[in-house]
């Protein structure tokens, strides 16, 4: 983080990939199971396990996704992307959906900053060499909700002790 919470960047120098709209990005579990039993190198209690785990995928689909992230962005105060500044982890999913929430409702760049990928490492490290005087009083964290959330809670965990 800059000495300075008003320095702006957009996100969009980044490029994250996100998921384009029309792709096809099913999780076909017939291919996964073909793959598992051409692994010669895994035990079957490993392939069971597998084949276990690939049962459970559930794909969220883009526009259903888009259409979840607009009824919650719907709830935010309407100004509040061009006030509070934005963290984000580059190449990582939370900074494709932050790109995706501007594209919805920004209407001028994002106050965007690096949450680090560790347990947000690079923006706690910022902070602690910063006034408080100077920090934001507002942040805003997206995510893709896909997974476990420890990362999500990690972030947290680390942020909530610095403030």
């Amino acid at each position: 983080m800059s000495s300075e919470v008003s320095s702006s960047r957009t996100l969009f120098s980044f490029r994250p990939k996100t998921p384009e709209p029309g792709k096809d990005y099913d999780f076909k579990v017939d291919q996964f199971n073909n793959w598992i039993e051409r692994q010669s190198y895994l035990t079957e209690d490993i392939k069971t396990a597998l084949r276990e785990l690939g049962g459970m995928v559930r794909r969220i689909s883009f526009p259903v996704f888009s259409e979840a992230l607009g009824v919650c962005l719907g709830k935010l105060p309407k100004d509040l992307l061009s006030r509070a500044v934005v963290l984000g982890s580059s190449h990582k999913s939370n900074q494709w959906v932050a790109e995706l929430a501007c594209k919805f409702i920004c209407q001028s760049k994002l106050n965007y900053e690096e949450l680090g990928h560790d347990r947000a490492s690079a923006i706690t490290d910022s902070l602690e060499k910063t006034d408080p005087e100077r920090w934001a009083r507002e942040y805003v964290l997206f995510d893709d909700a896909s997974f476990s959330g420890n990362q999500m809670t990690g972030h947290l965990t680390e942020l909530i002790k610095v403030f």
